[in-house]
């Protein structure tokens, strides 16, 4: 009887459908913000084809034109990303500029201090082919002291080369933040490009920001993907019991 109402409180308090999202306690707030910089940014020539979000919310940009929320505001409950993919064939583009900033606020109203757990994800895939054409592209994360976390600057060039370049990879990181306080972090992602006479250039670049886990007084707070798997063996468990 214990275990059977002890799966009927897991299973009510946390479905099985929400093993993507993470759960954060209700006395922490970690808001994540992303917007892209249509004030300063410039399209010309480029085909610009992004989306961005955070949590549950996103938008699209596409040619300089947000459609949805900019900036996007949400919970981590799911990650911060963006996903950029912009290109441009036998079309003059002179020295367009994109530009994203995004930033993470953790309030920690708990009765006792916390760490965070974070994971950025990123891919950088430049290519630039015919007479003059180039992309660049930069992705930045600084922790709530300015210091530099990750800093990925990627470049093709068709006059000077290489024609085509790529990186990317996956950094785990986590603050520890005391109880009653708050803390910020976050970065930016810039790219220029430039295309004269038969030329052309396409750069894709995403990176997400995902909250892994929260940890408190020696107790973690995982993804219910987690939990789902103790549900799995309670449930054998119980079948054995039976038996």
């Amino acid at each position: 009887m214990k275990l059977n109402k002890l799966l009927l409180i897991l299973l009510t308090v946390i479905p099985l459908g929400m093993a993507n999202a993470i759960v954060i306690p209700a006395d922490v707030s970690v808001q994540g913000t992303v917007g892209f910089d249509d004030v300063n940014s410039y399209v010309g020539g480029t085909s610009q084809s992004d989306s961005m979000g955070a949590g549950g919310n996103s938008s699209s940009v596409n040619d300089g034109i947000v459609t949805g929320d900019n900036p996007v505001t949400d919970q981590l409950t799911n990650p911060l990303f963006v996903n950029a993919n912009l290109s441009a064939t036998n079309q003059e583009v002179d020295f367009d500029f994109f530009s994203y900033s995004f930033e993470v606020l953790i309030e920690n109203n708990m009765a006792t201090d916390a760490e965070f757990f974070f994971t950025f994800d990123y891919s950088q895939n430049l290519t630039a082919n015919g007479d003059d054409a180039g992309v660049s592209s930069s992705i930045s994360l600084f922790d709530d002291m300015d210091d530099e976390i990750i800093l990925s600057n990627v470049d093709a060039d068709s006059f000077f080369g290489p024609l085509s370049d790529s990186k990317s990879d996956s950094v785990d990181f986590s603050f520890n933040v005391a109880s009653g306080s708050q803390l910020s972090f976050g970065g930016s992602l810039d790219l220029t490009m430039f295309a004269y006479g038969t030329s052309s250039f396409s750069a894709l670049t995403d990176f997400s920001l995902s909250l892994t886990k929260v940890k408190y007084q020696s107790t973690d707070v995982p993804a219910p993907a987690m939990l789902s798997a103790f549900l799995i063996a309670a449930l054998m468990m119980l079948r054995r019991k039976k038996l």
